[in-house]
């Protein structure tokens, strides 16, 4: 493995909980705080596509996707390639978040995160529901 890569995966190793270790939950690049400004906004977003769907029976977050993003609730099966799908996406925005179990717990994402990019995703996402029929 080159260098880099052991550095890299040091950094996340000592990040990670045991169960992500243990059991190969994926992560990215950029760890994410688990503070107000990520998990307002979050529940604001879940909100709306609960009011959107109708759907207000998840757990942690719904299973929901739209033409500019996919929220999926973290997935406990044995597929592969299911478990390596991120929780939420916005693919226009080449931006990807995972989770460990619920929305922020042991979460990283393909970018580091400020207030303000967060916010702008979310506010995007939130219009794309709006604009749904």
């Amino acid at each position: 493995m080159p260098y880099n890569t052991l550095i890299h995966t040091e950094i996340i190793m000592k990040d990670l909980e045991l169960g992500q270790m243990l059991f190969g939950n994926p992560t990215q690049e950029y760890p994410v705080p688990r503070e107000s400004w990520m998990s307002g906004p979050f529940q604001i977003l879940m909100d709306a596509i609960a009011e959107k769907t109708g759907d207000k029976d998840f757990v942690y977050a719904p299973d929901y996707s739209n033409d500019f993003f996919t929220m999926r609730s973290y997935y406990w099966g044995d597929d592969e390639e299911e478990m390596e799908k991120p929780n939420f996406e916005v693919p226009s925005e080449n931006f990807s978040l995972t989770w460990y179990k619920y929305p922020f717990r042991g979460s990283y994402s393909s970018e580091k995160l400020t207030p303000k990019r967060w916010n702008d995703l979310i506010q995007k996402c939130i219009k794309s529901l709006e604009e749904l029929k």
